[in-house]
């Protein structure tokens, strides 16, 4: 599993731009998400059932490659 929890995401160590620049992310619940989609902006058009937390964890690659870009 590497970094990623089997109860939340996303969830992750991500790679910022720059040499040797990490953040992680921890989004646990849905009140987290919506600030995380606003923080991104890029998430706040993503599919309703992906907001629900057990869904997100299915689309777990999905989401951790949105985050990269």
């Amino acid at each position: 599993m590497g970094n990623r929890s089997p109860y939340a995401a996303p969830y992750n160590a991500y790679r910022c731009k720059g040499n040797d620049q990490w953040c992680a992310i921890s989004v646990y619940t849905y009140a987290e998400w919506q600030s995380f989609c606003r923080a991104m902006g890029t998430l706040t058009g993503r599919r309703r059932q992906v907001c629900r937390p057990a869904n997100r964890l299915k689309h777990v690659d999905e989401l951790d490659k949105h985050v990269e870009e």
